[in-house]
C-alpha cells in the first residue's frame, strides 16, 4: 500500500488513486445512496451521483461538481497545474485560463443540477474547439465528479458498483492534473462494502454493508 493511501483505499487502477476513510461521511453517503437509488425500480433511478451527494449533504463538495481539472492533450499527455499554464502566452495557456473561468463560472452557479451540468459540459466542448482552431489538439477536458476544497482541491471520482472508467486511465489521469497527485475514488471496494465482490449495480439485499 502506497504512503499517501489510507486504509481501505483501492490502489488497482494506479498510482495516486486514494480512497476516503470507509468509516467516514463519504463512504456512510455511499452506502445509503446506494440503498436509495436500488430501492427504486429501473429506469426510475435517475444519476447515482445525484443521490450520493443529497446524502452526504455537503454543499462545499457539491458545489464543485463536474469541474474541469486539467485537459489531455494527444498523445494522452496531461497538461496540469491551470495556474501555472494560463500565465503562458500560448495557445496552452489560453485553454487553461478558459478552463478556470468556465470553474469560476459554474461554481458561482451553486448548483449540481441538470442546468449546471449541461452548461459544464457546453464550457468543456468550448474549450476543446477553440483550442482545436489554434492548432491544440486537445483530447479530452478531465473533469471529475467534484473537486474537494479548497480550490483547485483533490479531484473526486464517484463509481457505482458496476461502473467503468470513462476513459482509459480515467482516474491516473485525474491524479497527475491533481494538485497533490492524487485522485479520491469513492465505490464498493474503497468503502469496504460487499458490493464490491458482485457484478451487479443492485444485487440482493443487503446491497451494501459487510462491517
Amino acid at each position: 500500500m502506497a504512503a499517501n493511501a489510507q486504509k481501505g483505499c483501492l490502489l488497482d487502477p494506479g498510482g495516486g488513486v486514494v480512497g476516503p476513510d470507509p468509516k467516514g461521511p463519504m463512504c456512510r453517503a455511499y452506502e445509503t445512496a446506494l440503498h436509495a437509488w436500488c430501492s427504486k425500480k429501473p429506469g426510475k433511478r435517475g444519476d447515482f451521483n445525484d443521490v450520493f451527494f443529497k446524502k452526504l449533504k455537503d454543499r462545499s463538495l457539491a458545489a464543485k461538481r463536474e469541474l474541469p481539472v486539467g485537459f489531455l492533450e494527444k498523445g494522452k499527455r496531461v497538461a496540469r497545474g491551470l495556474e501555472k499554464l494560463s500565465r503562458k502566452g500560448d495557445a496552452k495557456g489560453a485553454a487553461a485560463t478558459q478552463l478556470l473561468q468556465e470553474i469560476r463560472n459554474a461554481t458561482a452557479l451553486e448548483s449540481s443540477g441538470w442546468c449546471t451540468w449541461l452548461y459544464r459540459s457546453l464550457g468543456a466542448a468550448t474549450v476543446r474547439g477553440a483550442m482545436g482552431a489554434q492548432g491544440v489538439d486537445i483530447e479530452r477536458v478531465l473533469v471529475p465528479d467534484a473537486l474537494r476544497p479548497p480550490d483547485p482541491g483533490t479531484p473526486v471520482e464517484i463509481k457505482r458498483p458496476t461502473e467503468e472508467e470513462s476513459h482509459d486511465g480515467q482516474l491516473r489521469n485525474y491524479a497527475k492534473a491533481s494538485p497533490n497527485g492524487q485522485c479520491e475514488l469513492v465505490n464498493c471496494a474503497a468503502c469496504e462494502l460487499s458490493c464490491a465482490t458482485r457484478k451487479v449495480d443492485c444485487p440482493s439485499p443487503p446491497y451494501a454493508s459487510k462491517r
